[in-house]
Protein backbone atom coordinates (compact mmCIF):
# COMPACT_ATOMS: atom_id res chain seq x y z
CA UNK A 1 0.00 0.00 0.00
CA UNK A 2 1.03 3.72 -0.96
CA UNK A 3 1.99 5.94 1.48
CA UNK A 4 -0.31 8.87 1.92
CA UNK A 5 2.85 11.27 1.79
CA UNK A 6 3.19 10.29 -1.89
CA UNK A 7 -0.39 10.23 -3.15
CA UNK A 8 -0.61 12.65 -6.11
CA UNK A 9 -3.92 14.70 -5.65
CA UNK A 10 -4.12 17.20 -8.26
CA UNK A 11 -5.99 14.34 -10.50
CA UNK A 12 -8.38 14.50 -7.67
CA UNK A 13 -9.00 18.54 -8.09
CA UNK A 14 -9.20 18.00 -11.98
CA UNK A 15 -12.30 15.34 -11.86
CA UNK A 16 -13.87 17.12 -8.58
CA UNK A 17 -12.05 19.65 -6.09
CA UNK A 18 -15.29 19.44 -4.36
CA UNK A 19 -15.06 16.13 -3.18
CA UNK A 20 -11.87 16.89 -1.20
CA UNK A 21 -13.06 20.20 0.30
CA UNK A 22 -16.81 18.83 1.63
CA UNK A 23 -16.79 17.40 5.09
CA UNK A 24 -17.91 13.97 4.10
CA UNK A 25 -16.98 14.16 -0.13
CA UNK A 26 -15.82 11.10 -1.56
CA UNK A 27 -12.01 11.43 -1.19
CA UNK A 28 -12.31 13.70 2.20
CA UNK A 29 -10.81 11.42 4.25
CA UNK A 30 -7.73 10.26 1.50
CA UNK A 31 -6.83 14.15 1.58
CA UNK A 32 -6.95 14.28 5.74
CA UNK A 33 -4.44 10.75 5.57
CA UNK A 34 -2.07 12.84 2.89
CA UNK A 35 -2.38 15.44 5.37
CA UNK A 36 -1.76 13.57 8.29
CA UNK A 37 1.33 11.89 6.34
CA UNK A 38 2.32 15.69 5.89
CA UNK A 39 2.40 15.58 1.83
CA UNK A 40 3.43 18.80 0.80
CA UNK A 41 1.12 18.63 -2.02
CA UNK A 42 -1.92 18.31 0.07
CA UNK A 43 -0.60 20.86 2.38
CA UNK A 44 -0.28 23.34 -0.26
CA UNK A 45 -3.94 23.35 -1.10
CA UNK A 46 -4.92 22.84 1.72
CA UNK A 47 -3.54 26.35 2.79
CA UNK A 48 -4.55 28.27 -0.69
CA UNK A 49 -8.15 27.14 0.65
CA UNK A 50 -7.91 28.18 3.99
CA UNK A 51 -6.42 31.75 2.92
CA UNK A 52 -9.17 31.70 -0.25
CA UNK A 53 -12.00 29.53 0.36
CA UNK A 54 -12.42 30.32 4.17
CA UNK A 55 -10.92 33.42 4.84
CA UNK A 56 -8.38 31.74 7.82
CA UNK A 57 -5.15 34.69 6.03
CA UNK A 58 -3.06 33.09 9.93
CA UNK A 59 -3.75 29.62 9.34
CA UNK A 60 -3.27 28.85 5.97
CA UNK A 61 -0.13 31.12 5.60
CA UNK A 62 1.48 28.58 9.03
CA UNK A 63 0.48 25.55 6.45
CA UNK A 64 2.42 27.29 3.70
CA UNK A 65 4.98 28.39 5.98
CA UNK A 66 6.00 25.15 7.18
CA UNK A 67 6.51 23.25 4.00
CA UNK A 68 8.56 26.97 2.57
CA UNK A 69 11.76 25.29 2.50
CA UNK A 70 11.43 22.36 0.53
CA UNK A 71 8.07 23.34 -1.83
CA UNK A 72 8.57 26.61 -3.68
CA UNK A 73 5.00 27.13 -4.77
CA UNK A 74 4.26 27.32 -0.89
CA UNK A 75 7.06 29.50 -0.90
CA UNK A 76 5.67 31.86 -3.51
CA UNK A 77 2.30 31.53 -2.19
CA UNK A 78 3.22 32.23 1.42
CA UNK A 79 5.57 35.31 0.17
CA UNK A 80 2.45 37.02 -1.98
CA UNK A 81 -0.36 36.15 0.64
CA UNK A 82 2.61 38.33 3.44
CA UNK A 83 2.50 41.17 0.57
CA UNK A 84 -1.11 41.11 0.27
CA UNK A 85 -1.65 41.15 4.02
CA UNK A 86 1.01 43.94 4.30
CA UNK A 87 3.55 42.03 6.46
CA UNK A 88 6.59 42.69 4.28
CA UNK A 89 9.40 41.56 6.32
CA UNK A 90 7.34 37.94 6.62
CA UNK A 91 7.60 39.00 2.63
CA UNK A 92 11.06 39.44 1.94
CA UNK A 93 12.11 36.44 3.99
CA UNK A 94 9.52 33.91 1.73
CA UNK A 95 11.35 35.97 -1.08
CA UNK A 96 14.59 34.82 0.19
CA UNK A 97 13.78 30.88 0.79
CA UNK A 98 12.22 31.04 -2.81
CA UNK A 99 15.86 32.23 -3.39
CA UNK A 100 17.80 29.47 -2.04
CA UNK A 101 15.07 26.78 -2.70
CA UNK A 102 15.43 27.03 -6.36
CA UNK A 103 18.12 29.70 -7.22
CA UNK A 104 16.43 31.74 -9.31
CA UNK A 105 16.14 35.69 -8.52
CA UNK A 106 12.45 37.13 -8.48
CA UNK A 107 13.39 38.83 -11.62
CA UNK A 108 14.46 35.50 -13.24
CA UNK A 109 11.93 34.94 -15.77
CA UNK A 110 11.85 31.56 -14.76
CA UNK A 111 10.44 32.17 -11.60
CA UNK A 112 7.23 32.79 -13.16
CA UNK A 113 6.16 29.56 -14.05
CA UNK A 114 6.15 29.17 -10.19
CA UNK A 115 4.00 32.32 -10.21
CA UNK A 116 1.99 31.46 -12.87
CA UNK A 117 1.21 28.26 -11.54
CA UNK A 118 0.15 29.26 -7.85
CA UNK A 119 -2.28 32.05 -9.46
CA UNK A 120 -3.76 29.03 -11.74
CA UNK A 121 -3.89 27.19 -8.70
CA UNK A 122 -5.65 29.95 -6.34
CA UNK A 123 -9.09 28.91 -8.91
CA UNK A 124 -9.35 25.39 -7.14
CA UNK A 125 -10.94 27.44 -4.33
CA UNK A 126 -13.80 30.11 -5.04
CA UNK A 127 -15.46 31.38 -1.92
CA UNK A 128 -18.68 31.88 -1.31
CA UNK A 129 -18.74 35.26 -1.33
CA UNK A 130 -16.26 38.13 -0.33
CA UNK A 131 -13.34 37.55 1.94
CA UNK A 132 -12.65 40.07 4.42
CA UNK A 133 -10.35 43.05 2.85
CA UNK A 134 -6.94 42.95 5.04
CA UNK A 135 -6.47 46.44 5.31
CA UNK A 136 -2.56 46.56 4.25
CA UNK A 137 -1.14 45.98 0.97
CA UNK A 138 2.53 46.14 0.92
CA UNK A 139 5.50 45.16 -1.13
CA UNK A 140 8.88 44.66 0.33
CA UNK A 141 11.62 47.21 -0.23
CA UNK A 142 14.77 45.80 1.57
CA UNK A 143 18.15 44.85 1.09
CA UNK A 144 16.88 41.58 -0.85
CA UNK A 145 13.77 42.46 -2.49
CA UNK A 146 13.49 46.53 -4.69
CA UNK A 147 10.35 47.96 -4.86
CA UNK A 148 10.26 47.39 -8.93
CA UNK A 149 9.90 51.19 -9.60
CA UNK A 150 9.09 50.47 -13.28
CA UNK A 151 5.33 49.42 -11.82
CA UNK A 152 4.55 53.11 -12.87
CA UNK A 153 5.29 52.61 -16.26
CA UNK A 154 3.61 49.17 -16.49
CA UNK A 155 0.28 50.38 -14.61
CA UNK A 156 -2.04 47.51 -15.73
CA UNK A 157 0.03 44.60 -16.30
CA UNK A 158 3.75 43.85 -16.18
CA UNK A 159 5.93 44.06 -19.48
CA UNK A 160 9.32 43.33 -17.80
CA UNK A 161 10.50 40.76 -15.18
CA UNK A 162 11.19 43.46 -13.02
CA UNK A 163 7.77 44.18 -12.09
CA UNK A 164 6.63 40.85 -12.13
CA UNK A 165 6.37 39.63 -8.48
CA UNK A 166 4.90 43.16 -7.90
CA UNK A 167 2.13 42.22 -10.71
CA UNK A 168 1.75 38.80 -9.19
CA UNK A 169 0.54 40.23 -5.74
CA UNK A 170 -1.74 42.86 -6.72
CA UNK A 171 -3.59 39.85 -9.05
CA UNK A 172 -3.80 37.79 -6.28
CA UNK A 173 -5.08 40.30 -4.19
CA UNK A 174 -7.80 40.98 -6.65
CA UNK A 175 -8.71 37.24 -6.61
CA UNK A 176 -8.38 36.71 -3.12
CA UNK A 177 -10.33 39.72 -1.57
CA UNK A 178 -12.46 40.93 -4.23
CA UNK A 179 -13.82 37.58 -6.07
CA UNK A 180 -17.55 38.55 -7.14
CA UNK A 181 -19.58 35.50 -5.60
CA UNK A 182 -20.08 32.01 -7.75
CA UNK A 183 -23.45 31.36 -8.76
Amino acid sequence: MMSSAGVNIVPVFHRNSDAIDIGDGKFRNIFKGCLRALNHQAMYFEGLNLVYGYAEYEKGVEILDSISSTYPLATIASAIFHVCLGECEKASTAFQVFNRVTGLGLTDARAQTFGGQFKSDLWWFAPDGYNDIPEYFQFPNDDFVQFPYCIFDNLYYHKCNNCYMFHLAKRVYEIVWFKEKQT
